[in-house]
């Protein structure tokens, strides 16, 4: 599931300490616990990715980091980019991307993708 929000009780967490909770969608609560998806993207919210299991038990909630340049540099802001791996709906995976090529992609190069 996609949504630009959150539901309501999403935690934000700023290294690993509670910043303050999101004050989110009662619609996307409602749609996480009727359709428990296997993961809902998110976004919203400043601040760095957040990955964890829904209070549904069930979903994977991500919030990523502004897909944005990084203060004072020209490369993309860490934790801004993730990869799904979906075979089926028992074999799946995701992961927040940090690898050493994405700073390869700059405010310079983005465009030639």
């Amino acid at each position: 599931m996609l949504t630009h929000d959150a539901r309501p009780d999403f935690v934000l967490l700023e290294r690993g300490v509670k910043s303050k909770s999101s004050t989110g969608m009662e619609q996307i609560e409602d749609a996480l616990e009727k359709l428990r998806p296997a993961y809902h993207f998110f976004g919203h919210y400043g601040g760095p990715p957040q990955v964890r299991t829904d209070p549904n038990g069930v979903t994977l909630s991500v919030k990523l980091a502004d897909l944005h340049w990084e203060r004072g540099t020209f490369v993309l802001e860490k934790g801004s980019m993730g990869l799904l791996r979906w075979q089926n709906q028992e074999q799946h995976s995701f992961t927040v991307l940090d690898d050493p090529w994405l700073k390869e992609y700059n405010i310079h190069t983005w465009p030639h993708l």
